[in-house]
């Protein structure tokens, strides 16, 4: 039962179900449009997604989550090959129009992953940010906006306090070179090059059981990750233990790694909130689309994914 007393559905019945006659909204048609067969859920059907979103996995009912293997269709006759429902009628540029392109785009999937695995480093919280390393997941990623300080105002700023040394100091205050923007930057670089990684593994694991629902749980555990803004303290993870001595927040902390993909980043920490939304054609993930909110600024960026 949910909290607003509907009826909470299986997991069977969380598919939509087929209403033939269903009107499909038209912005032209007051009325709603013109009768036809489409696929809608029930109000009990979608308060059960949100429940199972929240309270099951713990992850929010706004991002995609994939299918459980039994929930995905067949692909052809094959009861072991299976595929994602597409939710695009087209691939748009996340795949190239001609056999170059695709070649080129899938040469530069190739090179954002191979980039992000070469990245074997982390840094340590009071080191300054460098784009060969990974940041820690406990730096200080404060920084000044451009709404408040422009990059008009960094140029009078440079101009005017050129043969001062304090110019070097209120560098790494503001402007895109300041650490903390500079962290930020590679976090989100980060959590591309995790997407990225994650959601090819979903591709591949169309193939295989085990392997899908392997790649399933590691994605769901990385919108856990991305989503814990106390990761020091284990909840996320399992843990809901009353000590949250210095101890106990030492041993949560000393089990991030943004390195390994079956484990948490800490990044969360820095995040606001973030949006992950996959553009699924021809039964497999081909691109996706990547927010992430700061506070109060914003990242996005929409990148091909290797089938």
């Amino acid at each position: 039962m949910s909290k607003n007393g509907a009826k909470t559905a299986s997991k069977r019945e969380l598919q939509p179900a087929r209403v033939r006659g269903a009107r499909r909204a038209d912005p032209a048609d007051r009325n709603g449009g013109s009768e036809q067969e489409c696929d809608l859920p029930t109000q009990d059907e979608v308060q059960a997604q949100f429940d199972e979103s929240v309270l099951h996995e713990e992850i929010s009912p706004c991002l995609w989550i994939p299918p459980e293997w039994e929930e995905l269709p067949r692909r052809g006759d094959s009861a072991s090959h299976k595929r994602f429902v597409d939710n695009s009628s087209d691939a748009g540029d996340f795949v190239g129009s001609n056999q170059k392109e695709q070649k080129e785009i899938e040469a530069a999937v190739k090179a954002r992953i191979k980039k992000g695995n070469a990245t074997r480093i982390v840094q340590e919280s009071t080191e300054l940010p460098d784009e060969r390393y990974w940041p820690s997941p406990f730096a200080d990623t404060r920084h000044v906006d451009e709404y408040e300080f422009t990059e008009k105002d960094l140029r009078d700023m440079q101009n005017q306090l050129a043969d001062f040394p304090v110019l070097e100091k209120l560098k790494k205050i503001v402007g895109p070179d300041a650490p903390g923007t500079a962290r930020l930057a590679r976090i989100f670089e980060w959590a591309v090059y995790r997407t990225s990684v994650l959601m090819s593994d979903l591709n591949r694991g169309l193939r295989n059981e085990t392997r899908y629902n392997e790649a399933r749980e590691i994605y769901l555990n990385f919108l856990r990750d991305i989503d814990d803004h106390e990761p020091e303290t284990g909840r996320k993870r399992g843990h809901h233990h009353d000590d949250e001595g210095p101890a106990e927040k030492k041993h949560w902390a000393e089990k991030l790694d943004p390195r390994n993909k079956k484990l948490a980043s800490g990044y969360g920490r820095s995040l606001k909130w973030a949006c992950i939304d996959p553009v699924i054609f021809g039964g497999k993930i081909v691109g996706t689309r990547v927010v992430v909110k700061w506070n109060p600024h914003l990242s996005s960026s929409g990148v091909p994914i290797y089938p």
